[in-house]
């Protein structure tokens, strides 16, 4: 079973995976919630309500092997494993592959468009694998207020957009803003 639940910046997420695995925390299903060691957000899997639970911080996919014994794995942020081309995206998700084919269950979460508005390469290599089931998440547009943004601008510290020269990366780290933004307010690349 793979569960992609894919959207903007402040869509729900997180939050999506913190109410399905404190289910599973309370029927004693083992499993475990792990997050790029990029993601310097917050320690935990922290949704944007307050809401959180404890996760493991790993570099890249390969790590999954640590975990092959538990039933339920959840991802948190994996547009942060990004790949530079679908290639070694495709290379970079087979650990998660090899443990569906051992029948774990993965919950996995994250952007699905870049900066650009382009589809992360290692989400492309996801939707390779057939995923049992995309969810995906809008959010509020900052801009007009609509409920169908999908889209994650980033904004320089003067406010303006930035629609190249950044890498497919972009830590939320404070040194650049980020706002959900429906199709008609989010500025594309020319």
């Amino acid at each position: 079973m793979l569960t992609l639940i894919l959207g903007p910046m402040c869509s729900g997420k997180s939050l999506e995976i913190v109410q399905t695995f404190s289910k599973f925390k309370y029927a004693e299903k083992n499993f475990v919630i792990l997050q790029p060691v990029a993601n310097v957000r917050d320690k935990q899997l922290t949704s944007r309500q307050g809401i959180s639970l404890p996760c493991v911080k790993i570099e890249s996919l390969a790590e999954l092997e640590k975990y092959s014994l538990l039933e339920y794995i959840g991802i948190d942020e994996i547009h942060m494993f990004e790949k530079s081309n679908i290639k070694e995206a495709r290379e970079a998700v087979k650990p998660i592959l090899k443990l569906l084919n051992k029948g774990r269950k993965f919950y996995i979460s994250g952007l699905d468009l870049n900066y650009q508005g382009q589809l992360f390469n290692v989400i492309k290599a996801l939707i390779e694998l057939g995923p049992t089931e995309i969810m995906m998440k809008s959010s509020v547009c900052v801009c007009c207020q609509n409920m169908d943004a999908t889209y994650s601008q980033i904004l320089s510290n003067d406010g303006q957009p930035v629609t190249r020269g950044l890498s497919s990366i972009s830590p939320d780290d404070g040194t650049f803003m980020y706002e959900p933004r429906c199709r008609r307010c989010f500025v594309f690349p020319k």
